[in-house]
Parts: C-alpha cells; sequence; structure tokens
C-alpha cells in the first residue's frame, strides 16, 4: 500500500470519485460540468476520508477532517498523484502527441521505430485504445487517463521494464491539467482540424490549447507540422523546434502494396498509405531521431511498420472488392480516409462511405461531414455511430443535409446516399452493393468494442462485422 504525507496528514489513497473513498483516502473535490465537488465532501468523509482537497471559495460547513483550499484542485491533483506514485515519470523518457488526427498512429509508429525488444515490452503506450506494454493491456479508458490512474499506470510500466512511453495528449487533457507536473522528453504536434467545438467553443480556444502546451515550458523539445497553420505557430514560438513537411518528401508513390518516397537522396519504403500517413512517418522519424535512434534504423524499420488497430486497416472480401475501417471522425480525416481509400478502387471501382457522428459532441461538423462523403464517396450510407443521449434519427438527419446539398448539386447521377439506423446491417448494406474493384470505407469507430447508446455500452466492433462477413458467419 502506498503511504505518503500530504498537508501533515497520512494519505494511502487518492480519489476524486466519491464512490470510490477508503479508508486512508485523500478527497479532491473536483468541479463537473454539472456539479460541484464540494456536494460530495460529506458523503467521502463519511466513508473515511482523512483529507480533503477543495477550491479555494467551496463552501463546506464544520468538516470533520482537515481541509486544504487550494487555487486549482485538478492542478493540485495530478501534482499529488506525481508524488503519490514516487516522481516516477521523471525516472522515464516521456514522450507526448497531440493534434486533432495521428495521435494513435504516431504513438504506434514510434513505439516500432523506438523498441529494439521482440514484442515492444520496452516501451510502454498511453492512448486511445488504451494502456499498453507490448500486447498486455494495463487499463483501458479515455485517450489520457485521469491524472491518478495515469501516474499509478506510469508506475505499473516502469516495474515492468519500460523506461520510455508514448502517450497521446488531448486538448482536454491539457486544459484540465491532467499532464500537470509531466516533463516531456519531445512533444509531437501533428495537425488541427475542427474537432471538440462543443467543449471549446472556438477553433482558436481549441488550437491554441495544443500549440501552448508544445511550445510551453514542459516540453524540452518540439516537433512540429509545418504544412499545418498551427504547427507554424509553434514553430514560430520556439526556435529549437523540429520541422517535418511533406514538401520535402520527392517521388511519393503507392504500387498498392507499399509507399515509398524519397527524402534528399535517402529512399524510403512502407506499407502505410496515403499522404497523411507519410506526415504522421515524417513526424515519428524527427522524434526517433531526437531520442538517439540511427537513420540506418530508422529506413529498416519503417518498413516494417506493424498495421494499427482501426487505423487504416485494409481487408479483401471475397467478391474482389476492399473494405477499409479507420477511426476517422473529423471532417479533414474523414476527407483524407476517403482520398487515400479511393486509391484503391480498381478500374470502374466505385467508393462506399459507411459512417455516422458521434452524440453529445460537436454538432456543427456533423453537416459538414456529410457533403465531405456526399463530395468524395460515390454512394454514402449513413448509420450510427455512439448516439449517447441523442436520438440517433437526429443525428442522421444532420448529416443527410450536408450530403443532400452535394448530392442535389451534382451531375453526377451515381452519387447518393442511403439512411441505415443499425450499424450492423449498415455494413451489411455496403457489402450487399459492392462490387469487384469498389472500396468500402467503414469510419467512425476503428478498434472501439463498444457502442454508446444512452448510457449503455453495448459491445460492437466494427473490424469483427467484417471479419464475420469474410469468413461467411
Amino acid at each position: 500500500m502506498e503511504r505518503f504525507k500530504l498537508g501533515g496528514v497520512e494519505v494511502t489513497h487518492l480519489t476524486h470519485d466519491s464512490r470510490t473513498v477508503r479508508e486512508g483516502s485523500c478527497f479532491f473535490a473536483i468541479d463537473g460540468g454539472k456539479e460541484s465537488g464540494a456536494k460530495y465532501i460529506t458523503q467521502a468523509i463519511a466513508k473515511g476520508a482523512v483529507l480533503v482537497i477543495a477550491q479555494k471559495d467551496a463552501e463546506i460547513e464544520k468538516p470533520a477532517v482537515p481541509v486544504l483550499y487550494v487555487d486549482d484542485v485538478r492542478e493540485s491533483m495530478s501534482l499529488a498523484a506525481k508524488r503519490f506514485y514516487g516522481d516516477i515519470c521523471d525516472k522515464m523518457t516521456i514522450v507526448g502527441v497531440t493534434g486533432t488526427n495521428g495521435k494513435t498512429t504516431c504513438s504506434y509508429i514510434l513505439r516500432h521505430l523506438l523498441s529494439n525488444k521482440k514484442g515492444y515490452k520496452d516501451i510502454g503506450i498511453v492512448g486511445t485504445l488504451g494502456a499498453f506494454v507490448g500486447e498486455e493491456c494495463l487499463e483501458y479508458g479515455l485517450t489520457t487517463p485521469d491524472p491518478i490512474l495515469l501516474h499509478e499506470t506510469f508506475a505499473k510500466m516502469y516495474k515492468m521494464g519500460v523506461r520510455t512511453v508514448a502517450m497521446e495528449v488531448t486538448a482536454h487533457a491539457i486544459h484540465l491539467k491532467k499532464i500537470a507536473g509531466i516533463g516531456f522528453r519531445v512533444g509531437m504536434f501533428t495537425n488541427l482540424s475542427q474537432d471538440h467545438l462543443d467543449f471549446f467553443g472556438t477553433m482558436e480556444k481549441y488550437g491554441n490549447t495544443k500549440t501552448g502546451w508544445v511550445s510551453g515550458k514542459s516540453v524540452q523539445r518540439p516537433i512540429s507540422n509545418a504544412d499545418d497553420e498551427y504547427g507554424q505557430h509553434i514553430i514560430g514560438a520556439r526556435q529549437d523546434a523540429l520541422s517535418y513537411s511533406l514538401s520535402g518528401v520527392t517521388d511519393l508513390r503507392f504500387d498498392g502494396q507499399y509507399t515509398s518516397f524519397k527524402i534528399g537522396k535517402k529512399k524510403y519504403k512502407t506499407t502505410m498509405s496515403g499522404n497523411f500517413n507519410v506526415s504522421n512517418i515524417l513526424c515519428c522519424m524527427a522524434a526517433a531521431k531526437e531520442l538517439g535512434i540511427s537513420d540506418r534504423q530508422i529506413r529498416s524499420r519503417v518498413k516494417t511498420i506493424p498495421q494499427i488497430p482501426g487505423r487504416f486497416n485494409v481487408f479483401r472480401a471475397k467478391r474482389g472488392f476492399n473494405i477499409v475501417v479507420d477511426f476517422a471522425h473529423t471532417p479533414d480525416s474523414l476527407e483524407k480516409i476517403l482520398g487515400a481509400s479511393r486509391g484503391l478502387c480498381g478500374k470502374n471501382g466505385r467508393l462506399i462511405s459507411v459512417f455516422g457522428c458521434g452524440g453529445d459532441r460537436d454538432k456543427t461538423k456533423r453537416e459538414i461531414m456529410g457533403k465531405v462523403s456526399g463530395e468524395h464517396a460515390d454512394f454514402t450510407i449513413i448509420t450510427s455511430d455512439n448516439p449517447r443521449s441523442e436520438s440517433p434519427e437526429v443525428i442522421m438527419a444532420q448529416i443527410e443535409v450536408g450530403v443532400r446539398c452535394v448530392s442535389e448539386d451534382s451531375d453526377d447521377e451515381t452519387k447518393s446516399f442511403k439512411i441505415v439506423l443499425d450499424r450492423s446491417e449498415a455494413t451489411r448494406v455496403a457489402f450487399d452493393m459492392a462490387k469487384k474493384g469498389d472500396v468500402v470505407v467503414i469510419a467512425g469507430k476503428g478498434a472501439e468494442t463498444t457502442q454508446e447508446i444512452n448510457g449503455v455500452f453495448h459491445p460492437y466492433n466494427d473490424i469483427e462485422v467484417v471479419r464475420n462477413y469474410i469468413q461467411g458467419k
């Protein structure tokens, strides 16, 4: 059992959830989106909390245990969690990846470029798919976990021999101080496009949150995308920033199996396709070199990057059409995935898009994504994603507005769409209409294993649906 003193009180457990309080807990009374954390202090004390950390303006009536009043409970929780787990992250090389798209892809590419052990037992990953050491999943959860769980995960990884961690850093995590106190050896910025405006309100606030972290003091070496407007802000803010750009790539080709390109006179080859993935690879190459990997090792390892779960996963159906599963859930990422998938189409092959939009998230992107699919796919099937507390029919109707806008203005009569509520049925509809040379793109969920509907997480996985179809199940 971990023990340490906080405010002169011996603490054996940290939590911000009153339901998990036990004897010896320090309870962080953080404010949620709708309720004050102070509301649960009495309950936490009754369950055994020996110390409470509260906002300095919180009104607490005669608490039975010591209360520390602070300016920012969230930041205090992050710093306390770091100390509670022995400042273990200071003994590790932490690499952070931020950006609207490409975070998961880059963390997995970087793991491959950095690892010198079979099974990746020396590099940890923390991100959308979970916290992993090799194939062992330590935790499932949010892209950037809450700081208590995050530092506990670092401690577990360290005991397993991990000394380098590649972790995704979301704008929410930065804003909510989840990563306060962590020193990042490298901070990587991939790109910025519309997302999370339900939380941040404006693109400027969303973008500045990410760029402010990469160019800030907690990052020792920033690496930024010079092809991105916000990436340029980082390069301008930090003279020591490393940059990468597709403008430095020549002879970029995709032959159906490999993508090849040149940087100067050096030729690189990879199984990953799409210009956006070449950009991700460039970002990771810069980080790997900064972390001491030789050019020779990088060139060799780029060629053998394995398939990343839910990121441009390509399957071949028996009837001769390709199926692409990808996490693309923003207008920009959907456009890029459809563009890259078009290159997989055979002669006269059609591109069929299957996607939806998540509920309780940025509503403004739904119509835009409908328009993107209508413009870039030959046929669009609008379906349900994670509707959460919203009506899936309403979400699909908002997507339909964008698709109709393009379809009605188009002279191409082959462009059309269909609405199918059930996601599994929607993919089957796409498969039934697909012919040899066509490509079916299933976007939005990637490797996710559940579908959230009215607070219930139902088992669902796009990849499993595809494999069952290919196997005739």
